[in-house]
Order: structure tokens, then C-alpha cells, then sequence
């Protein structure tokens, strides 16, 4: 299978379905951190602060491994106007709430729905035309980190929608999450092991 799958969770309840799936054991690391042969999860922990703190860690543990793919996986808010709840979807534009430059990935993945996703510090609790399609809190930041140490080609973003940037309205819990990405797991482990 070559070099590392290197799949990067935020939540704690997003990556639980991910190990169990894979049968990952825990490694001894100054962050969360999971493996079986190539396969490896790391925990990013939420929004900016909890990558800007993980990511230097990850990548310095990484630093002498040849990593062929990373992949962040994660729920995400989605539009009502053009997602569906529990519909798995990948970022090849990816930009951040208020700022100019965004980042473009390269790689593709047939039968998932390409959709452009914007990064926020927040969570969007009332969903307005200003975010037309998906948002997270951390592939902006991870790629910013990333992309110091390797070439955006070995980048996936691929995000299940969980609510419609409507949680006033909707309680969306760690079982849902896991759930979400359970769900999705054939498609994920495509993405994992053939990007």
C-alpha cells in the first residue's frame, strides 16, 4: 500500500468510528494518536487554537515517515440549498471566513460531491447566503500547516454534513457524529486507502 495514510480528526467522535473500523491501537504521543501499518489518526483537537497547538506536533512526529496521503475527515454545517444531512462531501476550494486567499486541492474522488468550504471561528447557528455551502472550524488552519512540510497533492478534505448551520434548532450530540461518519465508512475507507 505504499507510505502513510495520515487521517486527521478534530473530534474525539469523529475519530472513534475510524479506529474501530480499522482496528487502530493507541500510540504514545504528545497528541492523540492511533495506527495499524500504515495507517495512522491523529487528533487535530477543535477550531484554530486546537491545530495551531497539535499540528507542529504532528508534523515533527512525521517528519521522517513518507506520508503519501493525509485526510482530514469531519462533520461540517452545510446549505440547506445544496446539501443533504449525512451526505459525505469533499473541499477542493477551501477558504476562510474573512480572509481573501483560499487554498485549491488537486485531488478527486469519484462518486463524492465536490463543494466549495469555508472555514469559521465560530459555529454558524443561523444559516444566511453568506455561507453558500459547507463550513468547518479547522481544514483551513490544517492546510496552512501542512503545506509547509508537503506538496497540497497528498491532501483530501472530506466533510459529512451534520446540520444545516441551524444548530439553534437542531442538538447535533457525539453519538450523532459518530454516527455520521459510520455511516459514511465505505466511501471514507475508498478515500483512505486509494487517494
Amino acid at each position: 500500500m505504499g507510505g502513510v495514510r495520515l487521517i486527521l480528526t478534530a473530534l474525539k467522535a469523529e475519530s472513534a468510528p475510524i479506529i474501530q473500523h480499522f482496528n487502530l491501537n493507541k500510540i504514545s504521543a504528545s497528541f492523540p494518536l492511533y495506527n495499524r501499518e500504515n495507517i495512522y489518526l491523529a487528533g487535530t483537537g477543535m477550531g484554530e487554537k486546537g491545530v495551531s497547538q497539535s499540528m507542529p506536533k504532528i508534523i515533527s512526529f512525521f517528519k521522517d515517515k513518507p506520508i503519501d496521503h493525509i485526510i482530514n475527515v469531519g462533520i461540517s454545517g452545510g446549505s440547506p440549498r445544496e446539501t443533504q444531512i449525512g451526505q459525505l462531501y469533499q473541499a477542493r476550494s477551501i477558504s476562510k471566513e474573512g480572509v481573501a486567499s483560499s487554498f485549491l486541492l488537486n485531488k478527486f474522488h469519484e462518486n463524492i460531491i465536490e463543494l466549495p468550504l469555508i472555514t469559521v471561528n465560530r459555529e454558524i447557528k443561523k444559516w444566511t447566503e453568506e455561507f453558500p455551502d459547507i463550513v468547518d472550524m479547522e481544514a483551513f488552519h490544517i492546510i496552512k500547516h501542512i503545506r509547509e512540510m508537503y506538496p497540497l497533492e497528498k491532501m483530501t478534505i472530506i466533510k459529512v454534513v451534520s446540520d444545516y448551520m441551524d444548530i439553534n434548532k437542531r442538538v447535533v450530540t457525539k453519538q450523532d457524529v459518530s454516527i455520521f461518519i459510520q455511516k459514511q465508512m465505505n466511501m471514507i475507507e475508498t478515500v483512505i486507502l486509494n487517494g
